[in-house]
């Protein structure tokens, strides 16, 4: 199914899809979802119960800013799935 080495006839394809409109339009819905979905992190973060602790909210902030795609499903996890309050 993958090439190990893609012909310039196949890149140029991908960089052209890209550059199109359909793929602006991609990459910006999925820009969109991410930050709505870290915009409901961050509401979630400022109002959970058990993040009262300064320290640990800072240090989730953190990761969640600088690492949202990666700390997004773990934060998920750790927080609100295995919600130790329920």
């Amino acid at each position: 199914m993958f090439k190990d080495n893609p012909s310039q006839a196949e890149r140029d394809a991908v960089g052209q899809w890209l550059v199109s409109s359909a793929g602006q339009t991609y990459f910006f819905i999925l820009v969109v979802a991410i930050g709505a979905v870290g915009a409901i992190y961050y509401y979630y973060l400022w109002h959970a119960s058990q993040l009262r602790n300064a320290k640990d909210r800072h240090r989730w902030r953190t990761a969640l800013l600088l690492g949202n795609i990666i700390t997004m499903p773990i934060y998920w996890y750790v927080k609100i799935w295995r919600d130790p309050s329920a």
